[in-house]
């Protein structure tokens, strides 16, 4: 296995120099959005020739695919914390929810262009190898809450119905977090829509949901104010504190 120590001066250089490629585009990502996003632009940036840049991606979609590749290794190294908690499989599953949205409030110029990377006239710009690796990375973050399930089956804490795959139980709460904290990224008028405290939505429609299935304890029966502590104050800190304060407030309305 190919290790930094072992790799020679030049590959070192060129790997860092990729990682600005990567920094720099995903600044101009926040500034000008996607169309304002050039190879011209990362060169110019950087006082680099466009033709550096080419030396390490073909177009501004293959920059964007390894962007995404990036920030789903910062997503499982927060998912993977979470499956490490120290608690009970409902507990874990919650650190979960956790995770994802803290990536979500941290990382949201990320969150957008894991969207953004979907779509068909940016997918099919990117290379067949670029895509092979874009989805191993996904592959391995889905895996790793889906062993959570597993884990909770084994203990005897979850009893799925024989239609229900563990898989589809992930996905259920990877498709509620997702779909609420898309929106609540937005500026859609929730309130004025008769949804009076939108942020803690996700918190209770996720509960709701794992006690549809009676994933014991249930959620009556842990107490969230010391779980969510726990989660915030030791296992997340370092991430909690880099939220600026309004994003903060918003963040713990969800696990308040």
């Amino acid at each position: 296995m190919t290790t930094i120590k072992t790799l020679t001066r030049k590959q070192r250089e060129l790997l860092q120099r990729e990682d600005l490629i990567l920094d720099t585009a995903r600044n101009l990502l926040y500034t000008y959005g996607y169309l304002g996003l050039t190879m011209d632009k990362i060169a110019e940036s950087m006082e680099y020739s466009k033709g550096t840049i080419y030396q390490h991606f073909s177009c501004k979609e293959e920059v964007l695919t390894n962007l995404c590749i990036r920030s789903l290794s910062l997503l499982q190294e927060l998912i993977t914390r979470a499956a490490q908690f120290d608690g009970c499989s409902r507990e874990r599953i919650t650190a979960v929810m956790v995770a994802y949205s803290l990536f979500v409030f941290l990382y949201p110029t990320d969150f957008d262009t894991l969207q953004m990377i979907k779509t068909c006239s940016i997918r099919d710009k990117i290379s067949p190898e670029s895509q092979q690796a874009l989805l191993k990375t996904e592959i391995q973050v889905h895996r790793t809450i889906v062993e959570i399930v597993l884990d909770a089956m084994a203990q005897g804490d979850l009893n799925l119905r024989s239609d229900i795959l563990p898989e589809e139980v992930v996905f259920n709460l990877w498709a509620t977090a997702y779909g609420t904290l898309l929106i609540l990224t937005k500026d859609v008028p929730l309130i004025q829509m008769g949804i009076p405290e939108p942020y803690s939505m996700l918190r209770r429609m996720a509960n709701h949901f794992l006690d549809s299935l009676h994933w014991q304890p249930l959620s009556g029966k842990i107490d969230g104010e010391v779980l969510y502590q726990r989660l915030l104050e030791n296992l997340f800190a370092p991430e909690v504190a880099q939220l600026s304060p309004e994003v903060k407030q918003r963040f713990l309305s969800i696990f308040g």
